[in-house]
């Protein structure tokens, strides 16, 4: 029977091959997770997204912009939900309870994201983010990396939880 400092000694090069592994891919590819704001698919990087829940109650804020649709509790705490389709010129057809809530969040700042469905995580090839569209407005298509060749929107989660005009301060 071996001794166990060699059973160690080989799972930790085991498993550090693995995390070579995932560097490289990393190197290569982007992980998102795909959600369908009718009719286009758009996607967010993973690694900020950190929940995804049906919508079920919203509180909507007089006074704010078209774009942020309201307030939602999550387990005792409160976050401000944004409705992206007014941003990025895409047709509105209301909310039912079928629509989904992205949580995203990074180290300042947290919000929801609607979406009318969640398809699931991806992986794009870095190669094949294709720049976007000139013609996208000003506010809305800042928060646009590129286009895939699949068509999917890719949007930067880290610009939108950046972006100081979704902050609204009353």
């Amino acid at each position: 029977m071996k001794e166990t400092h060699i059973i160690l000694r080989e799972r930790a090069l085991a498993n550090s091959s693995i995390d070579a592994k995932m560097a490289e891919i990393s190197e290569l590819y982007g992980v998102y997770i795909e959600f369908l704001l009718s009719p286009n698919i758009f996607a967010s990087e993973s690694s900020f997204v950190k929940e995804v829940f049906s919508l079920k109650e919203i509180t909507p804020i007089p006074g704010t912009p078209q774009y942020i649709s309201g307030l939602i509790n999550i387990r005792s705490r409160i976050y401000s939900v944004l409705n992206l389709k007014p941003l990025l010129a895409v047709r509105e057809k209301g909310l039912t309870d079928m629509n989904k809530v992205l949580l995203i969040e990074n180290s300042n700042s947290s919000f929801g994201l609607i979406a009318d469905k969640v398809i699931g995580k991806k992986a794009f090839l870095k190669d094949d983010i294709h720049e976007p569209p000139a013609n996208l407005g000003e506010f809305g298509g800042e928060f646009i990396i590129g286009v895939s060749d699949t068509g999917t929107i890719l949007l930067s989660a880290e610009k939108i939880l950046k972006c100081k005009k979704i902050i609204i301060n009353q």
